[in-house]
């Protein structure tokens, strides 16, 4: 499962405290990530900081035996590119214990960077932030109980307004799945009142369903008033659609005009389905049922 969308987008908010903590400095801007060789490498960010030095900071959710060889190219290539040496870190945000060293030592070759397992990372200076990206990223860092601080969060990103409230949340149960509680937020989220209507919160189609069954029930007179429901309810499952699509650029990054369209023809009795692919797939074409 591809994470690098949404820790991206996490990481790359405004005074995230993280980045700032591991780079040693605040951060001045975000920089062109794509590298030029015969074909176009990219590293996944790169940061001017106020101090004036690059930092380079790759995400990495497995152990890659690769891993030193892959910075000691993006070393060369930043150097290349802007002038300067970066300072480089991994940071590791995946489930099973850090096994990648951050040095590489072959015949006539000695190569360092840092690298550090988001478990770490001090989660009180993460929770203390007023950015919800951060606390997000908490889940993730040196807490007891992953879960138990996702639950916090997700209490936190009910009482937010929208649109944020949608963005959180589909950073949340992304990122959730670094950790496998993924399947328990979404059962958290079907009993919790996000949303003003049902067909808002992707995972509560089958509310939809009843409720249509229930005004068919009605006599003709109420039928006309059920008519005007379902008009509602269709817009709702315009919203529903809306969101998949928001998961799916988290996931993934921008969509392709192709897979905006496949989202928007789903029939409405299959939008439950199309949401539990779109959280667990790990791919695109898998995402829309290809």
């Amino acid at each position: 499962m591809d994470y690098d969308p949404a820790l991206k987008q996490i990481l790359t908010f405004a005074n995230s405290r993280i980045v700032e903590r591991l780079a040693g400095a605040p951060v001045r801007g975000w920089l062109n990530v794509e590298l030029q060789e015969t074909t176009v490498r990219r590293a996944d960010l790169l940061a001017e900081l106020d101090n004036g030095e690059l930092f380079h900071l790759e995400l990495q959710s497995s152990n890659s035996p690769r891993m030193g060889k892959r910075m000691l190219d993006y070393r060369l290539l930043i150097e290349k590119k802007y002038g300067r040496i970066p300072w480089q870190m991994v940071l590791y945000v995946g489930m099973e214990p850090l096994a990648m060293s951050g040095a590489v030592e072959e015949r006539d070759l000695a190569f360092r960077f840092g690298i550090m397992d988001i478990r770490q990372f001090d989660a009180r200076v993460l929770l203390a932030s007023p950015a919800i990206e951060d606390r997000i990223l908490a889940m993730l860092s040196s807490v007891e109980s992953p879960l138990r601080t996702a639950l916090d969060t997700l209490r936190e990103i009910a009482a937010m307004p929208q649109p944020e409230r949608e963005e959180a949340l589909a950073k949340l149960l992304i990122l959730s799945g670094l950790r496998k509680i993924h399947d328990v937020l979404r059962q958290e989220v079907k009993q919790m009142p996000l949303f003003e209507h049902p067909l808002e919160n992707p995972f509560l189609r089958d509310l939809y369903s009843e409720g249509k069954a229930a005004g068919k029930a009605e006599g003709k007179a109420e039928g006309k008033a059920e008519g005007k429901a379902e008009g509602k309810a269709e817009g709702k499952a315009e919203e529903a659609r809306r969101y998949t699509i928001h998961i799916l650029e988290h996931r993934f990054g921008p969509l392709p005009a192709w897979a905006r369209e496949k989202v928007q023809a789903t029939p409405n009795d299959q939008l439950e389905a199309l949401l539990d692919r779109v959280l667990d797939a790990p791919d695109l074409n898998s995402a829309l049922g290809f």
